[in-house]
């Protein structure tokens, strides 16, 4: 069915719809005809087709909060289409992961009350059992996100689970090698291998089924890789990319610019996690001499840094009249304008990169020093494994003595 029809159908005059997104979903509509170079239809909307449309209007040189913007209206359509019977639902988990029919965390809204009523009943399915896990241990949006994703990746491969009894190690094989084929990372199918385990013990502690023998499901080997690291002359080339922008934040009215100066410079100075501790950094963490004391969200280790002068003056220019926060900004607000910033620079540097060149630099000015830099625990090797790249912290290495055939005794 061609999507014109049904953009029609969508917005038809009987629907109350804000015009802004029906002119952003005509221009998306556009935009993929002129991609497919003929009208559009219903089979059109695959993740496989999305994707290319996405990277061929980056090479066109579109703005990324435009294809951002893009890239959200066809998911849009192509989720109305499912829950209107015009799609057939995507029963392969690579799909389930990327283009989900409904967001996990809505998932959890969404029946969250049903499963309270339910009291001590068992769940109905691996996915009530999720989200009733995630209720009873307080999880937050992230870890239920992924609990639920979990879920539905499992109950998409191997079929709906109505009796936990049939959970077995072989099953759970099945599932883990399925996802391993799919092309997703190795780290990824390991950490959902650790989430269904957890469910799976949070079943048995219940008696709805055995408990698993851990030795006997599957792990995918990791191999090691190098960390990757941006230089200083590449975080110099971002804070002028700044100066290039225009546009401003919401509520506020933030300048964008300025907004990316004062955090790529807290970024350095602290080497915080972006999202889970440089968003919610707020202005009572900042003590007047500009030392920073905070809590780290996923350690919960103190994290105690110090910002320079220009850092603090950035921070100043940025803040709004009663904000307790440093950046009063949202998750996707920043993700957008981060994608625009890395268009105009044209460095590809994701945000997290910032901490990872902040430990190499203090690596490579005092050995040892990087997992004081980043917050972790005295003793720790998690920086030299995920973050310190040693091709810039030990680029210039000294060069060996030279090989005589005199022995050692005889050596002046």
């Amino acid at each position: 069915m061609k999507l014109t029809d049904l953009f029609h159908k969508r917005y038809c005059p009987s629907k109350q719809m804000k015009a802004r997104l029906v002119l952003l979903e005509s221009q998306a509509l556009k935009s993929f005809r002129r991609f497919l170079r003929r009208i559009p239809t219903t089979e059109d909307l695959t993740p496989e087709k999305l994707k290319r449309f996405e990277k061929w209007m980056q090479k066109r040189g579109r703005r990324m909060a435009t294809v951002y913007s893009y890239r959200r209206a066809l998911t849009r359509l192509r989720d109305w289409c499912i829950d209107n019977e015009f799609i057939e639902p995507p029963l392969v988990a690579s799909e389930l992961v990327t283009f989900s029919t409904h967001k996990p965390y809505s998932v959890f809204e969404e029946n969250i009350e049903r499963i309270r009523a339910r009291g001590s009943q068992p769940p109905e399915c691996l996915v009530d059992a999720a989200i009733q896990y995630a209720d009873e241990r307080s999880l937050s949006c992230g870890q239920t996100r992924n609990m639920i994703k979990m879920a539905r990746d499992f109950e998409a491969i191997c079929g709906p689970v109505d009796d936990f009894q049939e959970l077995t190690e072989e099953l759970v094989n099945v599932w883990i090698t399925q996802l391993a084929e799919r092309n997703l990372k190795p780290g990824t199918v390991n950490r959902k291998r650790g989430d269904m385990l957890v469910l799976w013990r949070s079943l048995a502690d219940r008696d709805l089924c055995k408990y698993p023998n851990v030795r006997r499901v599957k792990r995918i080997k990791v191999k090691p890789q190098i960390p990757q690291s941006a230089s200083r002359e590449q975080i110099e080339t971002l804070l002028k990319a700044c100066q290039k922008m225009d546009g401003r934040f919401r509520p506020h009215g933030q300048s964008m610019g300025r907004v990316l100066v004062a955090w790529i410079h807290v970024a350095w100075d602290g080497a915080l996690r972006p999202w889970a501790d440089q968003l919610h950094l707020r202005h009572d963490h900042i003590r007047p001499d500009g030392v920073v004391v905070m809590i780290q969200s996923k350690t919960g280790y103190p994290h105690v840094f110090r910002l320079r002068d220009v850092t603090r003056k950035a921070i100043n220019a940025i803040r709004p009249k009663d904000a307790e926060r440093v950046f009063p900004v949202g998750y996707k607000q920043m993700e957008r304008a981060w994608l625009e910033l890395q268009s105009i620079s044209g460095l590809s540097i994701p945000p997290k990169m910032i901490r990872s060149a902040r430990a190499t630099d203090a690596e490579a000015l005092e050995a040892g020093s990087a997992p004081r830099v980043l917050g972790h625990k005295p003793g720790s090797k998690v920086a030299y494994a995920a973050y310190v790249d040693p091709r810039l912290a030990y680029g210039n290495p000294a060069m060996p003595p030279e090989l005589d055939s005199k022995p050692s005794s005889q050596r002046p």
